[in-house]
């Protein structure tokens, strides 16, 4: 926000009853009564978190897809590195279950699904879609801003978000954790924030196919026929160590037994 020349940074806004609050990074050089401020959004950023944020609703309904309609949204967040999603599960996610949510995650994405955002009186909305509108938790007030992404899932949600799926691009799940009983949190990226973690594990594949010497389909069996000629000459290695434990004390004692010998003598 800029007010007479003098630039801020906006740290939070908060309605109060008609009005926006802003809340800026630091106190006003100047008078600002009956002055001009001129805002300006950070494409960027909004961008960002607005991938993130339809993303969020995207992986939702791949989890309900793929581990059932017991699924419940637990919490969210979004910041502009990554974001994640907390369910209800009764079980830690498999590496074969988290590829299944990403890839029913990117089918969403890629069949360009509408997303419509409208308000609607909560009374009729909850008569419309039930209960399911609160994955984020219940809404004050008697009017609901709904998300409706066509076929997919439908949200009582303020956020900002994408006008049809293929805008998010793509869903990377990096990380997924089960952080208290019953409870699952999945890491992920969307739209731009995937291309940096992808070219991250391409670097990695050209590092050890050029440090063994290899093609890419051979990365999997020769780190296994390492690791697993590690593994024995490890165990290789502490029954050696044991050997010649054995020896030097079996050397140190026959040493002492000679030297009693020569004193008594």
């Amino acid at each position: 926000m800029t007010i007479e020349g003098e630039s801020y940074q906006v740290v939070d806004c908060q309605k109060i009853g008609k009005c926006v609050l802003h809340y800026l990074d630091r106190p006003v050089v100047a008078e600002v009564v009956g002055k001009v401020a001129k805002g300006k959004v950070d494409a960027e950023r909004r961008h960002t978190l607005r991938t993130f944020h339809t993303g969020t609703h995207v992986v939702f309904a791949a989890c309900r897809r793929v581990l059932g309609p017991h699924i419940w949204q637990n919490g969210a967040k979004k910041t502009e590195i990554n974001a994640h999603l907390d369910v209800t599960h009764f079980a830690s996610l498999t590496k074969e279950e988290e590829m299944d949510i990403e890839n029913e995650a990117n089918r969403i994405i890629l069949e360009g699904h509408p997303i419509q955002k409208y308000f609607m009186d909560k009374a009729e909305a909850e008569k419309q879609f039930g209960f399911r509108l609160y994955q984020g938790g219940i809404v004050p007030g008697n009017n609901l801003r709904v998300v409706n992404i066509e076929d997919t899932d439908v949200e009582a949600c303020c956020g900002t978000h994408c006008d049809n799926t293929n805008e998010v691009g793509w869903i990377k799940i990096f990380k997924t954790s089960r952080i208290s009983d019953g409870i699952l949190r999945l890491y992920y990226v969307a739209g731009k924030k995937v291309l940096p973690m992808l070219n991250a594990e391409t670097k990695v594949i050209n590092h050890l196919k050029d440090m063994w010497g290899i093609n890419q389909t051979e990365i999997v069996p020769t780190a296994e026929r390492i690791f697993k000629d590690y593994r024995r000459f490890e165990n290789e290695s502490v029954k050696q160590k044991e050997a010649l434990l054995k020896l030097q004390v079996s050397s140190f004692l026959s040493s002492k037994s000679d030297r009693v010998l020569i004193d008594s003598t």
